[in-house]
C-alpha cells in the first residue's frame, strides 16, 4: 500500500491494510479488494506466475523477476555469487587466473631447486602460496548460492 486504506479478502475473511503494508498471496486463489473510505487508496499489485520469482530483496522493490534474470529492471539490484553482477563462472575464471599467477614464482623456485639454492626455492615457494591460497578461497566462493545485491 502506498496510499490510503483498503481491505483484502483472503480465505473468506476481510483484513485491513494501510499505507506501508504489504502482502503476498497466490493470485489463483479467491480474493478481493475494497476501499471502505472516501479517500483514494493506491497499491502496487505485482502478479506471480509459475517459473518466476517475486523479488523481495529490498523493502521498496517488489518487482516480478524471471529466475534467469541478472538485474532488476525496477531498482537496478544485481544477482551474483559474491556481489552484484559476478556469476559463479566469473569467480571460477578469476580463481584460475590467480592460480596461474601463483604458479609463476613456483616455476622460478624449481630453477633454484635444480641449481641447489634451497633458500631461493623456499622463498619463492612461500611467495607462490599466497596467490594459490587466494585462488582456493575464490574458487570456494564460486560454489555459494547467488543472491541479490543492491548497488
Amino acid at each position: 500500500m502506498t496510499q490510503g486504506d483498503i481491505e483484502i479478502l483472503l480465505g473468506g475473511r476481510w483484513k485491513p491494510y494501510g499505507c506501508g503494508d504489504g502482502i503476498r498471496f497466490r493470485a489463483d486463489q479467491p480474493h478481493g479488494y475494497r476501499n471502505l473510505t472516501d479517500q483514494q487508496a493506491q497499491l502496487h499489485n505485482p502478479m506471480h506466475y509459475s517459473g518466476t520469482t517475486l523479488y523481495a530483496g529490498t523493502a521498496n522493490c517488489l518487482s516480478e523477476i524471471h529466475e534467469e534474470a541478472r538485474v532488476c529492471a525496477s531498482c537496478g539490484t544485481r544477482k551474483g555469487a559474491s556481489h552484484g553482477g559476478v556469476t559463479s563462472g566469473d569467480l571460477k575464471f578469476r580463481a584460475t587466473v590467480v592460480a596461474g599467477v601463483g604458479f609463476l614464482p613456483l616455476v622460478g623456485a624449481l630453477g633454484f631447486l635444480i641449481s641447489g639454492d634451497g633458500i631461493g626455492f623456499m622463498l619463492l615457494g612461500v611467495v607462490s602460496l599466497i596467490p594459490i591460497c587466494l585462488a582456493v578461497v575464490i574458487f570456494l566462493m564460486s560454489g555459494s548460492k547467488e543472491k541479490w545485491y543492491r548497488w
